[in-house]
């Protein structure tokens, strides 16, 4: 009897740290409270915890309504071309970058500012180590692809701009409160992925996938375009460029200030514009962009400096394709074409004119007398 009760008990020990320690199946929840953590610590060494997460399911327009009207924006870019989005709110935000330059988390205020593209940079890393994190720990799962393949793409200006990028399809979004430095600052993470996966081995029912060509053109359009922005150009001789220095002034005509070229980097002019000030920096108004800005001063056969608003006061580009090459104007012309319409008109012969009477004789002038010498100067 005694070794049954024995047996009984030892029974209920072994069942009951088996129900202590039974593995908790991974879920996205579970994945994110693992992710975060690791991100911060690839951070400088930032702690970071998750004390607190919701997710649920949204379609685009309440998903947007229920964004927060500050914090830092950020583009998310997935395979398929699915885009999500992250907020990073102000105590979050001002938390990484603190560790990022300074390498410890502040004790002061939060600063109430608006985000920068700096800020974007500095907080990439950490944000893309989150969602590699967080997608390796789904793997395996029943269509786990859903969470694969993003990473930061750039700042957005705020839920309207995400509304005009972000695909009218349901959402996965999650809402992470998050402890800092042993909960001496508290943040918060909001999360959005599509909820229907593009990623490899996923359904792919998007219409980007079937269209590689809108996929190719959504590619491009994100690819880096560099521009020069073109003041004025002069044209002087290499004996007086040889004696260029420093601190010596060339005179920029008044109108260079109102046309002001934007140039790709072959020299095609991309728009042009006018000279100004916002905020403290300089900026350009745009007055013509595309074909409209192609008035180039040297379509009109001139040096390359003369103002663009000749070729705007003597109509279209294409009114002015048979205006002699710059090579022409400055070398011999040659000779000119007859000009139409100025054909002899039969006008009647001019009549003789009689001679001219001859003039009479001068008279002699009287001889002079010898002149005086002159007194002496005083």
């Amino acid at each position: 009897m005694g070794d049954s009760q024995e047996q009984s008990v030892l029974w209920r020990k072994v069942q009951a740290g088996r129900s202590g320690t039974a593995i908790t199946p991974m879920s996205p929840a579970k994945a994110l409270r693992i992710a975060i953590p690791k991100a911060g610590m690839s951070a400088n060494g930032l702690q970071l915890a998750v004390s607190d997460l919701t997710g649920e399911n949204l379609a685009l327009t309440p998903l947007l309504d229920a964004l927060p009207t500050r914090g830092l924006f950020l583009r998310l870019d997935g395979p398929g071309a699915s885009n999500g989005f992250a907020v990073l709110d102000a105590g979050l935000l001002t938390s990484i970058i603190e560790m990022q330059t300074m390498g410890r988390v502040g004790s002061g205020e939060v600063p109430d500012r608006m985000p920068t593209t700096t800020d974007a940079i500095i907080s990439e890393d950490i944000v893309n180590d989150c969602l590699a994190t967080f997608a390796t720990a789904l793997t395996g799962l029943p269509d786990w692809d859903w969470a694969r393949g993003y990473k930061v793409a750039g700042k957005v200006d705020g839920a309207r701009a995400l509304g005009l990028l972000l695909e009218d399809v349901a959402f996965r979004r999650y809402e992470i409160e998050i402890d800092v430095a042993g909960a001496a600052r508290k943040g918060k993470l909001t999360l959005a992925l599509p909820a229907q996966g593009r990623g490899a081995g996923g359904a792919k029912t998007g219409k980007a996938d079937k269209d590689w060509s809108s996929a190719l053109v959504s590619s491009i359009s994100q690819a880096q375009a560099s521009l020069n922005v073109v003041l004025h150009r002069h044209i002087l001789p290499l004996s007086q460029v040889e004696t260029l220095r420093v601190g010596e002034v060339l005179t920029l005509p008044m109108e260079a200030m109102g046309e002001v070229r934007l140039e790709t980097e072959d020299g095609a002019c991309a728009a042009i514009g006018r000279l100004g000030q916002i905020r403290g920096m300089r900026a350009i108004k745009l007055s013509g962009t595309g074909e409209g800005a192609e008035a180039a001063p040297e379509a009109l056969g001139g040096s390359g400096a003369g103002p663009l608003t000749i070729a705007a006061s003597l109509g279209p580009v294409d009114a002015l394709a048979e205006a002699p090459a710059q090579s022409a104007v400055q070398g011999d012309p040659g000779p000119l074409p007859d000009a139409p319409g100025l054909e002899p008109a039969g006008l009647p012969e001019m009549p003789e004119l009689p001679d001219l009477p001859e003039l009479p004789k001068l008279p002699e002038l009287p001889q002079a007398g010898e002149i005086p010498e002159l007194p002496q100067l005083p």
